[in-house]
């Protein structure tokens, strides 16, 4: 408990400020989190005790910068250019496929979106077909030539 490191004499403003302090560095809570503390306190002190507090000068938890968890629209473009022979009724139902495995691993993961990951897993989605299409062709008695 912080309050138990402070001096029993420590003024209750200051051992506000030390529990905020110690919230934000040692606990590493997010800012959300520290001025929920805070408000709670506030709270406390000035309907329940009639005494508000004011000057409260603590270290302040740190709010992070949003992440990107999206494709780009260029990225969108060219996922859409990739399956023009679908029509866009299949296009727009792929995408949508594409974006729910996206948000899953994003959710599952807690990782920002990197397109290189999804890259290398299409990659290995396509190799996955070949071969699959290749042993078809086997059992009808064809054989897969690359036209490249």
């Amino acid at each position: 408990m912080p309050c138990a490191r402070c001096p029993p004499d420590l003024p209750s403003r200051q051992k506000l400020e030390r529990f905020l302090s110690d919230l934000a560095c040692e606990r590493n809570v997010a800012a959300s989190t520290q001025n929920q503390a805070l408000n709670a306190i506030l709270f406390f002190y000035k309907e329940v005790l009639n005494q508000p507090v004011h000057g409260i000068d603590a270290l302040r938890a740190k709010r992070l910068a949003p992440l990107r968890h999206a494709p780009t629209l260029a990225q969108t473009h060219a996922l859409l250019r990739a399956v023009p022979d679908l029509g866009t009724p299949k296009a727009i139902t792929a995408m949508a496929h594409k974006l729910a495995r996206i948000l899953w691993h994003l959710l599952k993961y807690q990782e920002p979106y990197d397109p290189a990951v999804w890259a290398k897993a299409e990659e290995k989605n396509r190799q996955k077909k070949i071969k699959h299409l290749e042993k078809n062709a086997a059992s009808l008695g064809f054989q897969l030539v690359s036209n490249s």
